[in-house]
């Protein structure tokens, strides 16, 4: 039989037009590996077949009982010629088969065919996003939310609600504020460093709840500390003004971060931005993690539990806020704070 004939043999007949309309694919796998054969049954199933798997080129080492195997990584191009191929699914190791893809994928220019890839070849936990900046593809690996519209319409509406918020604010301050200079004479706000978005540091604004010196002490009453991990938290610390703790209760004194989410240092809900000195203190690196997004106003912290989680529970609870975030997620937290602060729970 002549070379021709064999080819014609191997090529299937043409499909039945309701088919060509469903475009079933024809995929060809390159590597048999579990990755790849549990590829392969996701998109052959049964119930809902999106391709016809025509079979797997591997070295013939790796041929198992069951699975169609069309030859070595050697004969690839004439499997090419010899079938109807749609398209080809390169699921090889990176580390160890880096030559091969790259031949594997010329062969493929060469007969005009696409090729997938692994979207995160890595296989790590992140996600993967595909981009094109300035006519360069790229892949971005990334476990916190990259720029997208949803991420810009948050952006959007931080800039949007809060200077109304501020608006409605106003009077609470301008009280607040006469109360501090009454009490003590000293400022009204307290501005510290503090580390936000992709550890940026930026001044945060807060109305004064402590004496003048209450930084200069902190060093004094650190062997007090009644909070696990980096955090400082005492519960009768001396240096708590009386306007200060009313303040507290109602987390009146953070109302001046409303600026900060104005300027763009802050958003409205994300995890709570850290001070130098915690920062610094933190024990595990999985932890900075929390960073990848901007510090909020508000976070799961501050409507599960708040004070009486454990550090790690927060450092916890800031992530699973990163991986579950949405803006529908984003308002059940501003939802959950409003009773949060109405029944003092910031003491």
């Amino acid at each position: 039989m002549t070379p021709l004939a064999l080819r014609r043999q191997a090529l299937p007949k043409a499909r039945p037009r309701v088919e060509l309309l469903l475009r079933r694919r024809q995929v060809l796998f390159v590597g048999l590996n579990p990755k790849t054969l549990e590829a392969s049954r996701m998109l052959a199933h049964p119930q809902a077949p999106t391709s016809d798997v025509i079979g797997f080129v591997d070295e013939p080492s790796r041929q198992q009982p069951g699975v169609r195997y069309l030859g070595s990584l050697e004969s690839f191009a004439s499997i090419l010629r010899d079938h109807v191929v749609d398209v080809v699914h390169v699921g090889l190791p990176l580390r160890s088969h880096y030559d091969d893809i790259g031949r594997v994928i010329q062969i493929c220019e060469t007969h005009g065919v696409p090729v997938e890839l692994p979207a995160n070849p890595f296989h790590t936990g992140s996600m993967a996003s595909l981009r094109v900046e300035r006519g360069v593809l790229t892949m971005t690996l990334h476990t916190a939310p990259l720029c997208g519209l949803a991420l810009r319409l948050k952006f959007l509406l931080d800039r949007l609600i809060a200077p109304i918020l501020l608006l409605f604010a106003a009077p609470i301050l301008l009280l607040a504020a006469i109360a501090i200079k009454l009490e003590d004479r000293g400022p009204v706000f307290f501005t510290q460093e503090r580390v936000g978005y992709n550890k940026r540091t930026f001044r945060m604004y807060k109305l004064r709840t402590m004496a003048v010196d209450a930084e200069a002490r902190l060093r004094q009453l650190e062997a007090r500390n009644q909070r696990d991990g980096a955090a400082f938290k005492l519960e009768d610390d001396p240096r708590i003004s009386r306007v200060g703790r009313i303040l507290r209760k109602y987390s009146f004194d953070e109302l001046p971060q409303l600026w900060n989410v104005v300027i763009g240092d802050m958003s409205l809900v994300g995890p709570r931005p850290l001070s130098l000195r915690d920062y610094n203190l933190l024990p595990e690196d999985w932890q900075r993690r929390r960073f990848s997004m901007r510090p909020g106003l508000t976070c799961y912290w501050q409507v599960r539990g708040r004070h009486h989680t454990s550090f790690v529970e927060w450092m916890k609870l800031d992530l699973a806020y990163i991986d579950q975030w949405s803006l529908y997620e984003d308002l059940k937290v501003l939802l959950a704070t409003l009773p949060e602060v109405l029944r003092g729970g910031g003491a």
